[in-house]
């Protein structure tokens, strides 16, 4: 339960900060591109999908059911795939109208919260999936 409010404070954290490094243009803030970042599926990124996963599976975190199991692994290991792989692949949205759009530099400070966000929200799920399987309570060793 702590790891995954820690995740959660990492993932609001990531909002307010630049996610990703332009050069000398403007760098978007988390909000921004979350607001936004549904457009990166017109322009074949997926990755901005990780949230809706990582909404899922923060709330199956902190109200564990069975219906969740068979589904909440299989969405952590995308989720935990996908933010790993953002370390790598640069994302488009930098740049302006005037110069056109190009792909990012690399990661800001507010990605690097982000990608740990994401990955300890899908880890949590492993180690609840753990607890409930072997009939750990919550909070038991």
């Amino acid at each position: 339960m702590l790891l995954t409010a820690i995740s959660i404070a990492l993932f609001v954290t990531s909002l307010f900060y630049p996610v990703f490094r332009c050069g000398l243009s403007t760098n978007w803030l988390g909000k921004e591109v979350l607001m936004a970042g549904w457009l990166g599926l017109l322009s074949f990124d997926p990755r901005w999908l990780l949230n809706l996963l990582f909404l899922f599976v923060v709330t199956s975190n902190l109200i564990p059911r069975e219906i969740y199991s068979s589904n909440k692994t299989a969405y952590s290991i995308v989720l935990i795939i996908g933010a790993l792989s953002t370390l790598f692949i640069p994302a488009m949205g930098c740049g302006s109208a005037a110069s056109g759009t190009r792909l990012s530099d690399g990661l800001a400070i507010g990605g690097y919260f982000w990608v740990v966000a994401i990955t300890l929200g899908a880890a949590c799920s492993f180690i609840t999936l753990t607890h409930h399987s072997s009939g750990t309570p919550d909070g038991a060793p």
